[in-house]
């Protein structure tokens, strides 16, 4: 598999375009040592006090944090790592593609391999598949919309990582074998896990079933990036089956109680540019009770620039969403 993967301490002479190459042909690529040990450290204890207190169990947005604490510093902090900021800039140096809010940390998300629907795989964009604007908009040759997630631990056998099926970003841009014959292992995945759970225990969450549908889990330790697609399937990485038997999860929420020296932290945000962000915003300002995405935009954004002395500049290409006028809404 040719997907790029490089240390951020040590890029070599054109990064920039091996990584681009790697994000339009399979959908991600993973950047190692964002942060060193001692940092993770402090993260890690910033976080472990924010999930103290009273509030949603598995993911917390930078906007319901509280102004001038340590949470949200940190939390605002991993978001404007200056070397994190000046390799994305690089790599996607058109002026109107940032990173782009929600700003939030998840907590041991973890999906159950026999309990959780379809073992977890998704798309981001699954919601904009079924507007038909959002499917002109994703299928352009332009767009540009995805995740950026900071990993505050590493892949174990307690899981902690992402597995993804590479270049099933570009099923919406041609119409390839490989686009049919995912989408038919996936519904196959849904309707034996419903109708024939035995098999689906057995069969589907071995290797095998991995192999045929491509998918590979992403080496990731602490202080890794990964950058994806929002159109390219992907899960979270299991843990592995004994380990799966002693944890207690939460199916709904996709979560797992770990043990503490476990705990799997991921902060997220979006990035990309005009047409990603229509399209996104279409579809979760068409859902009940979202009419007020754009407003936590404009608020997480507000909560992050009031916490770091300096937006860096892949938040303020002049041409972005997060441009000057951007933030001076909230003032």
């Amino acid at each position: 598999m040719g997907f790029y993967v490089c240390d951020i301490n040590n890029l070599e002479d054109g990064f920039h375009k091996a990584a681009r190459k790697s994000y339009e042909k399979y959908g991600f690529f993973l950047l190692k040592n964002v942060l060193k040990a001692e940092e993770i450290v402090k993260f890690r204890e910033a976080f472990d006090q924010l999930f103290i207190e009273p509030g949603n169990s598995r993911s917390r947005d930078l906007r319901n944090t509280k102004p001038d604490s340590d949470s949200r510093k940190k939390i605002s902090q991993g978001f404007a790592i200056s070397n994190l900021n000046h390799t994305l800039e690089k790599i996607f140096h058109e002026n109107d593609i940032s990173l782009l809010p929600p700003f939030n940390i998840v907590k041991n998300y973890l999906p159950h391999s026999v309990l959780t629907r379809a073992g977890g795989w998704h798309r981001d964009v699954s919601g904009e598949t079924g507007i038909k604007e959002c499917r002109g908009l994703i299928s352009r040759k332009d767009y540009v919309f995805g995740k950026v997630g900071i990993f505050f631990q590493k892949n174990s056998d307690y899981g902690g990582a992402i597995d993804v099926i590479p270049c099933t970003n570009n099923d919406f841009v041609s119409n390839s074998f490989n686009k049919y014959r995912v989408l038919f292992l996936t519904k196959l995945l849904i309707f034996t896990q419903k109708y024939f759970p035995w098999a689906y225990k057995y069969f589907f969450r071995g290797s095998l079933f991995s192999k045929l549908l491509g998918s590979i889990s992403l080496k990731v330790n602490a202080g890794d990036v990964v950058v994806f697609d929002s159109r390219i399937w992907h899960k979270g990485t299991f843990a592995d089956k004994a380990v799966e038997k002693k944890l207690k999860y939460h199916i709904e929420k996709l979560q797992a109680d770990l043990p503490l020296d476990k705990t799997k932290y991921v902060l997220y945000s979006h990035f990309g540019n005009s047409v990603g962000t229509k399209s996104y915003l279409m579809d979760r300002l068409s859902r009940k009770d979202n009419e007020t995405e754009d407003q936590y935009w404009i608020e997480d954004t507000f909560a992050l620039s009031q916490s770091i002395k300096e937006m860096p500049a892949f938040f303020r290409k002049n041409d972005s969403i997060l441009d000057k006028s951007f933030f001076l809404t909230q003032k």
